[in-house]
């Protein structure tokens, strides 16, 4: 199995540890997690037991490049003073929880600025990651900005917001960033040819930095290029192009860099998982392979899309996943 480094957002249903396992059953080499409830502001502490097998299974693997997903909830560009405290509280605990687990990077949104000035949202964005860093100073883990769908208020549609706040945040070492390939092409960048796919990487190591890139998220996408909807699709079945995923799978830099996969977690009608056919997909692109599988794919495509991922909530289009 090459390393490669691919993963995926799995369930941590029957404790942290399953995740792990189930990454290891399904030949990754990387996984993502949510490390509590996201859809609760709060969780009661982490289970001592829970993370000590998580641990000790990360340490007999060696891995040291997992990631979490902080909760949606979280909003660190909030006008509202209430939900900003809520919010970098929130952050605060996931770092920490994070930390404890010995997870590198905590992937989140850069929020919205509702109805105050985009400009207003990202001074704010950096008060906050300001704070949070303040009180985990000194931990491993990195929080890493998401790139987003765009549109109206939201904050990360464009590559200049990313590079905005890490210019301006005190500690910018401690800020990475989080690609995801179905966001960026909803935001509206073109990835789907090769001279495409190079032009909009090259564009964000001018704005961003390609050495602050700490992991993908490898979704394609149901809407095509700009629609600032975020609806993953299946890896060569959406609008996002092969050849962007062909361009990470065969980029030297990138070998070592979490590659996360956030499609439902379905399995086609002959009963191979999801997962399993996205990650041959990825290693074919990488190895230079034929596609002879295609028509089989979108063939099962349409029961798989009717089967969200079991702990992943269910996305409505125009809305952050």
């Amino acid at each position: 199995m090459p390393i490669d480094m691919l993963g995926s957002h799995l369930s941590v249903s029957g404790g942290y540890i399953c995740a792990l396992r189930e990454a290891v059953r399904l030949e990754m080499q990387t996984v993502q997690i949510f490390t509590k409830n996201q859809r609760q502001w709060k969780a009661p502490p982490m289970d001592p037991a829970a993370a000590g097998e998580w641990l000790a299974e990360l340490r007999r693997l060696r891995w040291t490049n997992t990631v979490s997903h902080a909760s949606y909830l979280i909003n660190l560009a909030t006008p509202d003073d209430e939900h900003y405290r809520r919010s970098i509280d929130a952050m605060t605990d996931e770092m920490e929880r994070a930390e404890a687990l010995e997870i590198a990077f905590v992937v989140v949104h850069p929020g919205s600025s509702l109805d105050s000035p985009q400009e207003e949202g990202i001074r704010r964005l950096v008060g906050a990651i300001d704070e949070v860093n303040r009180r985990s100073a000194g931990f491993r883990a990195r929080l890493c900005l998401e790139t987003t769908v765009g549109g109206g208020s939201q904050i990360g549609g464009r590559f200049e917001h990313l590079a905005a706040v890490r210019q301006a945040v005190a500690e910018a070492e401690r800020v990475g960033t989080c690609f995801d390939t179905c966001h960026v092409t909803a935001a509206g960048y073109d990835l789907s040819t090769p001279a495409s796919a190079r032009a909009v990487f090259d564009e964000f190591d001018h704005v961003v930095g390609l050495e602050h890139l700490c992991c993908f998220h490898l979704n394609d996408s149901k809407f095509p290029c700009g629609s600032h909807r975020d609806r993953h699709e299946h890896i060569g079945l959406g609008h996002v192009g092969l050849a962007c995923f062909r361009h990470i799978m065969t980029t030297g830099r990138f070998s070592r860099t979490p590659k996360i996969l956030e499609t439902e977690k379905a399995e086609t009608e002959d009963g191979t998982p999801w997962d399993t056919i996205n990650l041959r997909e990825l290693r074919r692109l990488a190895a230079g392979r034929r596609n002879r599988g295609v028509d089989r794919r979108r063939a099962a495509s349409t029961a798989a899309r009717s089967r969200p991922h079991p702990q992943l909530p269910a996305r409505r289009a125009g809305r952050k996943k």
